[in-house]
């Protein structure tokens, strides 16, 4: 029986579509729904009586946002743009209170960009500072959440019962904005930043736990790629928004490793690609001027210009690529160790390469330039340490390779290169320490570093009891004098040489 053309559908039901059938587009139900029984929905560009049929008061509307991402993707998709996607719940009055007045939150936000920004710039500082001037008056949930946590982070005082009142008040916010159909850049911001936190303080295992919330928050919007399988986040109307978004995932990649070096894995979300692209250059970004500068691709060379925290990024990757080799396992044990050698190679080309960019930022009167580089230092010194301990040891192969020559031959290289980063870890010790001695405030050396100087540290530790070479006291008493003075600032320094002075290892 045929059916009028003005009483149909434009398009297939939503139901059919996504079981690929052959839909009779009859409105208000269509065949094969009609036979099943079941609610028949049409994409919004149907005719009016299918909209008339969908706002009937009858409890069975299109559901809000999220939810309706999470129970029919596709009819997300199609109705994405009439979607609103603000959530529809009153924070409680506590956590509006806690920011306090007008002045106190500018100031806040003043800190944390002096401060935190310079060591971790995930949020964009232009775009940031003008929705909080539109907004200071009445900040939706998401953003007072996410202010709650710049001061969290930025927060010096040394009192642990105040911190920690305030860090359990800023977790329950978070968890309450969670549970608000909140989904939005801001409340993965706002956890990326708590995790940052506990990771530089020691809160574990919650570090561990919240930054894989952030992983898996981060693929719902759909920032991990410029291709994401699925997205939440509408697309970015901005160069500096979009960097932002690109930015933040290289946020949760790098605390989610560093925690991964202690842990030994797994990952919390998957390694990035060698085209998938690095952060530009921070002063533009922090403008909003697309700089002139292409934005590079993490396979790009070391000898190409780029920001701190790009060269942070890809020490990162390096970092990935290391622990992913000792976790798994190999049946091809000459590749298993050829791959080994190239590790080595690259990652020895990075150090240079960073160290050379170092040293020519020497500036006796103004070590900010080389503060910045201390990121991506460290994690490349842990990426190195992790490498040659694996392979200082005979006994740690588990791939059947003891004894051959590629085998002997990697041992070698690693024994040596350790010796040779406990050499730098201890000169870069002595520098940090003189910095501290000199008025530089420990809150401007990155957490960061801390793992490279305890793993420095390990290593002399164990050469001192094992070979009783005395004259190695020098370096480790330097590496030690240096970690108990960042302690000041970052608890995990502290329990690094809690670890150490206990020699249980």
């Amino acid at each position: 029986m045929s059916t009028p053309q003005e009483a149909l559908a434009r398009f297939s039901c939503t139901t059919c579509r996504s079981q690929k059938r052959k839909c009779s587009k009859e409105l208000p139900t269509c065949e094969l729904c009609r036979r099943n029984r079941r609610r028949c929905a049409y994409p919004p560009d149907s005719p009016s009586q299918y909209t008339s049929f969908m706002s009937t008061p009858s409890g069975h509307g299109i559901p809000s946002f999220p939810a309706l991402f999470f129970l029919d993707n596709y009819t997300f998709k199609a109705q994405r743009g009439s979607i609103d996607d603000s959530p529809q719940f009153d924070l409680p009055s506590e956590f509006r209170g806690a920011l306090g007045t007008t002045d106190q939150l500018l100031q806040d936000v003043d800190r944390y960009f002096s401060t935190i920004h310079t060591l971790f710039p995930v949020i964009s500082k232009l775009r940031f500072s003008n929705k909080i001037i539109t907004s200071i008056t009445n900040p939706s949930n998401d953003t007072i959440l996410l202010l709650l946590a710049m001061r969290l982070v930025s927060r010096t005082e040394q009192d642990s019962d105040v911190q920690s009142g305030f860090y359990d008040q800023v977790k329950r916010c978070y968890t309450i904005v969670e549970r608000g159909n909140t989904i939005t850049l801001k409340l993965l911001q706002a956890g990326l930043l708590i995790a940052f936190h506990e990771n530089a303080n020691a809160i574990y295992p919650a570090a561990y736990l919240t930054v894989r919330n952030c992983a898996t928050l981060g693929q719902l919007l759909g920032i991990q790629s410029r291709s994401p399988p699925f997205n939440i986040l509408p697309p970015a109307v901005s160069w500096t928004e979009s960097e932002e978004r690109r930015r933040t995932w290289w946020g949760v990649i790098m605390v989610d490793r560093y925690i991964c070096i202690g842990t030994g894995g797994p990952f919390a979300c998957p390694d990035t690609k060698p085209e998938d692209l690095l952060p530009v250059e921070e002063s533009s970004w922090d403008l909003g001027e697309p700089t002139l500068i292409q934005s590079l691709a993490i396979s790009s060379s070391v000898d190409i210009p780029a920001s701190p925290f790009t060269r942070a990024c890809q020490a990162t990757h390096l970092l990935s690529r290391v622990l992913q080799h000792i976790q798994e396992k190999h049946s091809d044990v000459e590749a298993y160790y050829e791959e080994a050698k190239q590790l080595h190679l690259v990652l020895d080309a990075f150090s240079s390469a960073i160290m050379h960019k170092f040293d020519s930022a020497h500036d006796p009167g103004n070590p900010e330039a080389q503060l910045r580089l201390l990121s991506a230092i460290g994690i490349c010194r842990s990426a190195q340490i992790a490498l040659y301990d694996h392979y200082t040891c005979a006994l740690f192969d588990v791939n059947g390779g003891m004894g051959t020559p590629a085998q002997l031959s990697m041992q070698q290289l690693a024994l040596a290169g350790l010796k040779s980063i406990c050499t730098a870890m201890s000169v870069l010790a002595q520098q940090m320490c003189e910095w501290i001695n000199n008025g530089v405030d420990p809150s401007q050396i990155n957490p960061f570093v801390c793992n490279s100087l305890y793993a420095a540290a390990m290593n002399y530790s164990w050469y001192i009891r094992e070979t009783r070479q005395l004259e190695l006291d020098t370096p480790l008493s330097v590496i030690l004098a240096t970690l108990r003075a960042l302690g000041s600032r970052w608890t995990v320094a502290r329990e690094y040489v809690k670890v150490l002075e206990a020699g249980q290892f």
